[in-house]
């Protein structure tokens, strides 16, 4: 009986781990997983343990929809959980950057290329492309701004990786890109009104530590921090407090 009883608990312990990873990915009456209800009852300032715990899950799944067909990524803008939407974001849109940079360069550029061909290759995401184009055109002026307010800096605001867009954003820097240009087509804003518009606190990190000035204001008389404070984007404005000095009323 001992014997069986060992060879029971044994069974046990190899069957418990792949019946818990499974469960990461069970949805309930509403067809929403576990992640998709942490995400909907979680609160700025809430602890983030419960929720990496599931997405650690190696049997985890992003694409599971519920009955709405919201993914754990809907779920994750909405309620605005920034720091799991740029994971799972990488984790959605993996495959198809991947497939974008693979693309043969004559089908993103023409044989001169143009400043709209080119701010369509920064949005979309086509690094290996982009970085091609900025080889084989030595000193192109990366400082223009297209009717609707687009610039090849703020276009990098629309790739859904940020980690790419990270990569893309250093790329432009380090051609000449300004990163305090100002948009006048968009009311005057600067890449840290445009990055905080979504709340992308990484990327307005990065921006300053190339140089972007946070006192910069647009034709509304907000600098990037007035701006978040007043437009509810929480993680830009906390993140500005964390590094802001004040001195006569302004953030240095």
């Amino acid at each position: 009986m001992k014997i069986k009883a060992n060879i029971l608990i044994g069974l046990i312990t190899l069957i418990l781990p792949s019946v818990v990873q499974a469960s990461v990915n069970e949805t309930d009456s509403a067809g929403r997983t576990k992640l998709m209800v942490e995400l909907s009852t979680w609160r700025y300032g809430d602890s983030l343990d419960r929720i990496n715990a599931h997405i650690l899950e190696p049997s985890f799944n992003p694409h599971i929809k519920d009955n709405f067909g919201r993914t754990a990524l809907d779920y994750a803008k909405k309620y605005k959980v920034k720091p799991i939407e740029y994971v799972l974001a990488k984790k959605e849109y993996i495959k198809h950057y991947k497939k974008v940079n693979n693309y043969k360069y004559e089908s993103v550029f023409s044989d001169q290329g143009s400043d709209a061909q080119f701010i369509k290759a920064v949005a979309n995401g086509s690094l290996t492309q982009v970085k091609k184009f900025l080889s084989e055109h030595n000193g192109y002026n990366l400082k223009y701004e297209m009717i609707g307010g687009i610039t090849p800096l703020s276009a990098v605001s629309m790739i859904k990786d940020v980690d790419l867009s990270a990569l893309m954003f250093n790329e432009l820097v380090s051609n000449g890109a300004n990163v305090n240009e100002v948009l006048d087509y968009q009311n005057g804003d600067t890449l840290g009104h445009v990055f905080c518009a979504k709340d992308n606190y990484l990327m307005l990190l990065l921006a300053i530590s190339k140089g972007y000035d946070i006192n910069l204001k647009n034709k509304d008389g907000l600098d990037v921090y007035e701006y978040s404070a007043k437009n509810g984007k929480k993680f830009c404005q906390a993140h500005l407090e964390n590094i802001a000095k004040v001195k006569d009323g302004k953030i240095l």
